[in-house]
């Protein structure tokens, strides 16, 4: 109870603009030190104060912490309290969807409680959430729930406060009737019930301003701008009184004041300035401490292992004793016989262009970091896997969330070394013999999906039993690769045909079958294709593509004991075949799927 009181004393100090508020609650922290509950709660009160002086980190972390405290000590409905807090400073650092689960968990518990005022709140912060996103349609679904639950509850101030969201939301979607009607039934009812607090009456005289310059009355919205900015500035979001000034310098622009409209611009530009290097301080802030969090994470990860791998090392020290003569002869054999493969492949080697030798040293350089890598995403998994069957971590939510952030990290660092193994060559392949017929009608609608809303693909073949033997994985992996590069080159609309035929009985193909990839994109010139298949050569923008596609699928199609073709001219699109070893043979016209492209 004494640390409760302490907190609201802290709260009421900041309120009022008295300094003290953190010293106060730093004092009542030291003094509850042993008590969970109470450092939770006092810490998320220290963490809304330092939100309030724009803190966001210290905001965070504060919160973060009694969020995890309360959530693994109780009560419940204090750590839901704390998540509805957390999220409305992870909206303001930019990390919606942190912000959105944690609201979508805190609607859901005082949804079953029936806490009508928090379910409010938690509605109001997801609503805002979605403006900020311009999510308007789905804003206006949040406010009216708000809407509604203050009229269940008989709360006029929520009642209210739901017209006024909802008025700003149309103001923005340009229903300016609407948005009238709501802000004339929002002020009414906060005027009857006496409900006006400075920030409030502010930003309903600012929707008032906008509302007159859509009706192009310029001087009654520079009235209204300037009685907000001269009343409230300081009680008004930063952006929110940056683009005040904007609006009303378009005003005075429209009335012919163009010294006072530029000052406004100048006012708006330094503002936006401001609050965009604040925004980016925000998310900054926020990803240290995501990355911190993991660190810590990975360290007791690491810890636990060093510990297993020390068990596990005293029991090969007393194997290996008894092994050392048969493991000194057995490596000295190995030895002979990586020099004697070395040296074979240095003499093959020699013979190649010197482009191509570049590219399988390059190779085995990528294939050795891959397979390293590959070694040590392996263990992640497993100790992930493992930490997340432990009851610990299964009841407490956002430990379990950043087990399951770093099991998908761990997964998408697998699929990258099987493109740098696909490349080198290295990769483990389990060859099948695959009727490609069933293959495509198989993954028919994953590759429709790869290709995107601009393109539709049609699978044809003249043969209807065709197979070869590859390894199935790798093969749709590829494919998945080619349909992308084709998605790509398209710009608005086109076909990308999948074609497949028997194996060529006589030539330099005889004994494989040609899987072909064709667009009606841009094309290559001559420049581009010669350096198509080279690794981490790309003409897409540095987050677009990784250079490592194309020679992904060359590098799988040589492993498999076949061959990448690619013919392309530019404005007449590119056809790229794979020749993979066949294993079966028949003739019989057949479209397998055509469809068109789905709507965007």
């Amino acid at each position: 109870m004494t640390a409760r009181l302490q907190s609201i004393h802290a709260l009421l100090l900041d309120e009022t603009g008295q300094p003290g508020a953190l010293a106060t609650i730093d004092a009542a922290l030291a003094q509850h030190a042993t008590d969970p509950r109470a450092v939770a709660c006092l810490r998320r009160e220290r963490g809304w104060i330092r939100y309030s002086y724009g803190n966001i980190e210290g905001a965070l972390t504060d919160n973060i912490a009694a969020y995890t405290l309360l959530t693994r000590d109780g009560p419940r409905s204090e750590a839901m309290v704390t998540a509805g807090r957390l999220a409305a400073i992870y909206g303001a650092a930019g990390e919606y969807e942190s912000a959105a689960a944690l609201l979508t968990e805190t609607i859901d518990y005082f949804g079953r409680t029936s806490a009508g005022v928090r379910l409010a709140t938690a509605h109001s912060r997801l609503g805002d959430l979605e403006m900020l996103q311009k999510r308007y349609v789905a804003a206006l679904a949040q406010f009216a729930i708000v809407r509604g639950i203050g009229v269940e509850s008989g709360d006029p101030w929520s009642v209210a406060f739901a017209d006024m969201r909802g008025c700003q939301v149309h103001i923005e979607q340009g229903a300016l009737e609407v948005a009238t009607h709501l802000c004339d039934k929002a002020d009414s009812a906060f005027t009857a019930a006496q409900l006006w607090d400075g920030p409030t009456r502010h930003h309903m005289t600012a929707l008032r301003g906008r509302l007159a310059l859509g009706r192009h009355d310029h001087a009654g919205a520079i009235a209204l701008f300037t009685a907000a900015l001269n009343g409230g500035e300081d009680m008004l979001p930063s952006d929110t009184r940056a683009r005040i000034y904007k609006l009303r310098g378009s005003a005075y622009a429209a009335l012919g004041q163009y010294a006072t409209a530029y000052a406004d611009q100048q006012q708006y530009d330094k503002r936006l300035l401001a609050w965009t290097d604040a925004q980016t301080a925000n998310r900054i802030a926020a990803m240290r401490i995501r990355f911190g969090m993991d660190r810590e994470q990975r360290k007791n990860q690491l810890l636990q292992r060093e510990r297993a791998d020390l068990l596990a090392s005293a029991a090969r020290d007393r194997v290996r004793r008894n092994a050392i003569g048969f493991g000194a002869a057995l490596l000295i054999a190995s030895v002979l016989l990586i020099a004697f493969a070395f040296q074979r492949r240095r003499t093959a080697e020699a013979a190649r262009l010197e482009a191509e030798r570049r590219t399988e040293e390059l190779g085995r350089l990528t294939s050795g970091i891959a397979h390293d890598f590959n070694n040590l995403m392996t263990v992640v998994l497993q100790a992930v896997g493992m930490l997340a069957k432990q009851p610990a971590v299964r009841s407490d939510v956002a430990t379990l969330e950043l087990v399951e952030a770093a099991h998908r990290a761990a997964e998408a660092g697998g699929d990258i070394t099987q493109q740098l193994l696909a490349f080198g060559r290295q990769q483990q392949l389990r060859p099948e013999d695959i009727a490609l017929q069933s293959f495509f009608e198989r993954y028919n609608l994953l590759l429709q999906r790869a290709a995107g809303s601009k393109a539709s693909v049609l699978i044809e073949t003249i043969s209807q039993d065709v197979r070869v033997r590859v390894d199935p994985r790798q093969l749709l992996r590829a494919l998945l690769n080619l349909l992308s590069n084709a998605r790509d080159s398209i710009d608005s609309s086109g076909v990308i045909r999948v074609h497949f035929q028997q194996a060529s009985d006589s030539g330099p193909n005889v004994g494989l079958a040609p899987l072909s990839v064709s667009d009606t994109g841009r094309g290559m010139n001559a420049a581009v294709l010669a350096r198509a298949t080279e690794p981490f050569f790309t003409t897409k923008d540095a987050v677009a593509g990784s250079g490592l596609g194309l020679s992904a699928v060359d590098g799988f199609t040589r492993q498999s004991g076949g061959k990448l073709e690619i013919t392309s001219e530019p404005g007449r699109g590119t056809a790229i075949t794979m020749w993979l070893p066949s294993s079966a043979h028949s003739t019989s016209p057949l479209v397998v799927a055509a469809a068109p492209p789905a709507p965007s």
